[in-house]
């Protein structure tokens, strides 16, 4: 039965098939539940004209039927719950490898060649420089995402705060990288007026 399903997928591809059968399920509840709304005024219908024992019969029989819909609300609502945490979970993960490596090698590249590749160093490491701001604003999102699936998810704590290490590294070197390759450019570049004026 899917509301009783524990397993939430390991990545957010079986996070999403899983919800979308999920949802199925939910879909065919609610269609039950009209059915069971239907069985509810007929047994009470039968209990107005039945005999006494008949009707005792059908009400004990429809309070443990209503017992088990709603147990099975209960458990419908706490597997939701379950698969919208997971899936917040695996998309920050893949958020957070995809925007770190992806922004991480593209800046790393520019870095090792724009020197000989570019006209004007210092115009495109200024460029790279405001790129690199949007990007910061995304690493504080991913942080702040990060601290509060930590404190939410407990049991994917421990993956989630790794991830965020790792992107908090890999953010520090690649401004450590940038902000030494600015200087070097300024360098350059006061080396190529003092070579123009002499």
């Amino acid at each position: 039965m899917h509301a009783q399903v524990q397993d939430v997928g390991e990545d957010l591809e079986q996070v999403e098939v899983m919800q979308k059968k999920f949802d199925d399920f939910q879909n065919d509840l609610r269609a039950n539940e009209v059915r069971l709304a239907e069985m509810n005024e007929i047994a009470v219908q039968l209990m107005t004209v039945g005999q006494t024992e008949a009707a005792l019969k059908i009400k004990t029989q429809m309070q443990e039927l209503n017992s088990k819909w709603k147990s099975l609300q209960q458990l419908t609502e706490e597997r939701a719950s379950q698969l919208g945490s997971a899936h917040e979970v695996q998309r920050f993960h893949r958020d957070a490898f995809v925007r770190s490596n992806v922004s991480y090698a593209d800046a790393r590249e520019y870095l090792t060649t724009s020197a000989v590749m570019a006209a004007d160093p210092v115009r495109k490491h200024e460029g790279l420089e405001r790129d690199l701001a949007a990007l910061g604003d995304k690493i504080r999102q991913l942080d702040e995402t990060a601290n509060r699936l930590m404190s939410t998810h407990g049991d994917s704590a421990e993956a989630t705060y790794s991830k965020q290490r790792e992107i908090t590294d890999a953010w520090q070197q690649l401004q450590t990288r940038a902000n030494a390759r600015k200087e070097k450019l300024l360098d350059s570049y006061d080396l190529q007026r003092l070579m123009n004026i002499i």
